[in-house]
Formats: C-alpha cells, sequence, structure tokens
C-alpha cells in the first residue's frame, strides 16, 4: 500500500517531537488527509487515533502538509487469516461506534475495509519474504498466482479465505 500510494502522491509523515510516544510516523499524508495502514494488533488503532487527533485539536501544522482535517485508517476484513489480538475491519468499526457514542474523538475518521470477492479460487497477489517473523526489511518481492480456499468457519458474517501458494 505504501508504494501504490506513494505513486499517487501520498507521503510518510514524522510524528512531531512531543508525540513520539505514539510513534514516529504516519504511513501517509496528502493534503489535509493523515492516513494509517492498520494491519497489526488492535490496541495500535487507538494510538494512531489518538496521535492524530492530538493534532486535529491542537491545529498543529504538519510539515509538507499543513492543517490536518481528517484521517483514513485502512484495514482488512474478517475474510482474512491472522494472528490473535490482529484487528479487522469489523472490530474496528465496532469500536468506533462506540467510541463515536461517547465523542471520543472529534477528527473526521474515515474508515476503509479491504477484502476480495467472495468465493475466488485464484488471486494475483505479491509475495513478500522478510528478514524474519517480525521483521519490516523486505528480502524479496515477486509477483505470483495464489490458491484461494474457503472455509465454512464464519468470521464477523464471513467464510474465512486461506491462501496458498499452487
Amino acid at each position: 500500500m505504501t508504494r501504490a500510494t506513494r505513486e499517487r502522491g501520498w507521503r510518510t509523515i514524522p510524528v512531531p517531537a512531543d508525540l513520539r510516544e505514539f510513534g514516529h510516523d504516519w504511513d501517509a499524508a496528502k493534503r489535509e488527509t493523515l492516513a494509517e495502514w492498520q494491519f497489526s494488533n488492535y490496541p495500535f488503532l487507538w494510538n494512531n487515533c489518538i496521535r492524530s487527533e492530538a493534532v486535529y485539536k491542537a491545529g498543529v501544522e504538519l510539515p509538507e502538509l499543513g492543517v490536518v482535517k481528517g484521517l483514513v485508517v485502512v484495514t482488512k476484513s474478517g475474510l482474512f487469516p491472522a494472528s490473535n489480538s490482529s484487528l479487522y475491519f469489523e472490530q474496528a468499526r465496532a469500536q468506533f461506534a462506540a467510541a463515536t457514542n461517547f465523542n471520543a474523538f472529534t477528527i473526521p475518521i474515515r474508515l476503509v475495509g479491504l477484502t476480495i470477492e467472495p468465493q475466488v479460487d485464484r488471486y494475483q497477489a505479491i509475495w513478500t519474504e522478510y528478514a524474519d517473523r517480525t521483521s519490516r526489511t523486505a528480502l524479496r518481492t515477486a509477483q505470483v498466482t495464489i490458491s484461494v480456499t474457503w472455509t465454512e468457519k464464519r468470521r464477523y458474517g464471513h467464510r474465512a479465505a486461506l491462501f496458498s501458494l499452487p
């Protein structure tokens, strides 16, 4: 996502020094909008929202961006396999609904859920191999065709998709 959005003019923006306890940067930003790719543990959702709310409320001008007017959070649908405590779109939607009921955030937030077409059996994907299990350093990438197997088990109303190399 980072590469594709960079090609469309989105850039990583550093978090101000006085908010570094909340991380080093936003995954992307363009015009007056911040964006986060939320594919890891669900507590990071609130970390990202808190720092975004802080700069929004304070009217902080971020380098190459200016004053923030919104946040986009992108996550995956519950049909994708993931580790325990990994955030799904359906969880994020429910959590945002609850937080909204308490007026916890004033920054406009757009939640985006990634999915694939139901019942597809093959998919073009970019396969990435990393230095180790938790590394962010990509060693190799290749375009591959993956096989998709659909389980009967339902997660958040979806059949789960299992992916493998043919």
